[in-house]
């Protein structure tokens, strides 16, 4: 699966998402829409409490490793 987040690099306000995958895209973009309804911001997805099944998928989120990876390589 591919994900792309859009964001507000300075208030770190969600614009968009795209999702691209055959496995579980779409409880993906779920996640991604609620967050943008609730108006939580990009660096607050690390922190999501997300349920995991460990025989049908990994504790690393693809939300959670999204801002991660950013947080990583850019800061903040």
């Amino acid at each position: 699966m591919s994900l792309k987040l859009i964001f507000d690099p300075e208030s770190g306000r969600i614009d968009g998402v795209q999702a691209a995958g055959e496995e579980s895209a779409d409880k993906r973009i779920e996640v991604l829409a609620t967050a943008m309804h609730a108006g939580l911001c990009a660096p607050d997805l690390a922190d999501l409490p997300l349920a995991y099944a460990p025989p049908f998928g990994s504790a690393k989120d693809s939300v959670k490793m999204l801002v991660l990876h950013r947080r990583a390589h850019h800061g903040r």
